[in-house]
C-alpha cells in the first residue's frame, strides 16, 4: 500500500494595517497582520494544521515583527 503525504507552510494575511514606516527598508509601505500556518496532509487532504507564529509584515521587503497570541488578537479586533 502506498501512502501519499506531504506538508506545507503558508502565510495568511489577515488584516491590512495601512501604510506605516518600515524600520528595515525605510519606506512608508502597506503593513499586514499575518500568521504562518503549517499543514500536514495525506492524499491532498489536510489532516493537521498549526499556527507556527503571528506577526506584522511589510509588503515591500517582507520583514516581520513577531507578536504573541494576545497582542495578535488585540490588533485583529482593532478597527
Amino acid at each position: 500500500m502506498v501512502i501519499v503525504y506531504g506538508w506545507k507552510t503558508n502565510i495568511k494575511k489577515e488584516k491590512h494595517l495601512g501604510k506605516k514606516h518600515c524600520t528595515n527598508c525605510s519606506h512608508d509601505e502597506d503593513m499586514f497582520l499575518a500568521k504562518e500556518i503549517f499543514k500536514l496532509h495525506i492524499f491532498g487532504i489536510p489532516i493537521f494544521w498549526k499556527t507556527k507564529r503571528r506577526f506584522v509584515m511589510c509588503s515591500n521587503c517582507g520583514v516581520v515583527e513577531e507578536l504573541n497570541k494576545a497582542d495578535y488578537t488585540e490588533r485583529l479586533k482593532e478597527l
